[in-house]
C-alpha cells in the first residue's frame, strides 16, 4: 500500500528562480539541470515552472524521450553523455546534445557518421568525471575530425566554497589554457558560480539546485 503523502509543488516559484538565473547569468544561455526527477519536483512541474529555459540538461535518454513527447521542442542534453553505444541511434532520434567524458564514449561516436553536438568534459580538478587536459585535446581532435559540432564542459569542485582547492580560479586557469585555439562554446558554471563566480560564466550556464530553491551552500536566503 503508498503512503498517503502528497507534495504541492509551486511552478511559479520555479519560474521565478529561473528568471533570477538568467538576471545573474547575463548573455549567458541556461541548461535547466533536472537530474533525479528534477530534485524530486517532477519533470512535469519542471517542465511548467522552466519552460523559458533555453534547455534542459538531464541525466538519461527516458527522461529526454519523455520531455520530448510532451513537445519539448528546445534543446536537451544528456549530462552523463551515453552509457552504451546502442543508445546512439535514440540520442540522435531525440536531437541530444550529448556529454562526452571518458574514452569508450569517444571510441563510440568517432565511428558515428551522423554529426552530433557534443559537449566534451575536462577534469580541471573535480576528479569525478571528465578528460585530464593531457588527453582532452586529442580527444577533441578525433570527434571533430568524426564531423562532431564540438562544445567545451567542465565542472568546478569548490565553487561554493572560498578555502578549499582546487579554486574555481585555478580551475578556470587549467580550462582556459587547455581549449586554447579550440572551437565551441563552453559550459562551466553551476549553481554556486551563478550566484558567486560571475567571471565564470560561460556560454552555458547550469544551474540545478538553485532552481528548486535549495543553496548551494547549505545557506538559505531569498533568490
Amino acid at each position: 500500500m503508498e503512503r498517503p503523502i502528497l507534495a504541492t509543488i509551486n511552478t511559479a516559484a520555479l519560474g521565478h528562480n529561473l528568471r533570477r538565473v538568467r538576471e545573474l547569468a547575463g548573455n549567458s544561455r541556461i541548461w535547466s539541470v533536472v537530474k533525479a526527477r528534477a530534485y524530486g519536483h517532477s519533470l512535469k512541474a519542471a517542465l511548467v515552472g522552466l519552460s523559458q529555459t533555453d534547455g534542459f540538461a538531464v541525466l538519461d535518454l527516458d527522461d529526454a524521450r519523455w520531455l520530448r513527447a510532451q513537445g519539448w521542442t528546445k534543446r536537451i542534453l544528456l549530462l552523463e553523455g551515453l552509457f552504451q553505444e546502442a543508445d546512439i541511434p535514440a540520442a540522435i532520434e531525440l536531437n541530444c546534445d550529448v556529454v562526452v567524458h571518458n574514452p569508450n564514449q569517444v571510441n563510440w561516436l568517432e565511428k558515428q557518421s551522423h554529426p552530433m553536438t557534443i559537449f566534451l568534459k575536462l577534469n580541471s580538478g573535480m576528479n569525478r568525471l571528465g578528460f585530464r587536459p593531457e588527453a582532452y585535446r586529442l580527444a577533441y581532435h578525433r570527434l571533430h575530425a568524426a564531423g562532431h559540432r564540438m562544445n567545451h564542459m567542465t565542472h568546478f569542485a569548490n565553487a561554493d566554497y572560498i578555502d578549499r582547492e582546487p579554486s574555481v580560479g585555478a580551475q578556470m586557469e587549467c580550462f582556459t589554457s587547455t581549449i586554447d585555439g579550440l572551437t565551441g562554446e563552453t559550459s562551466l558554471a553551476n549553481s554556486a558560480a551563478v550566484l558567486w563566480h560571475r567571471n565564470a560564466l560561460g556560454d552555458w550556464v547550469r544551474p540545478g539546485i538553485m532552481l528548486h530553491g535549495i543553496s548551494p551552500s547549505g545557506q538559505f536566503a531569498d533568490i
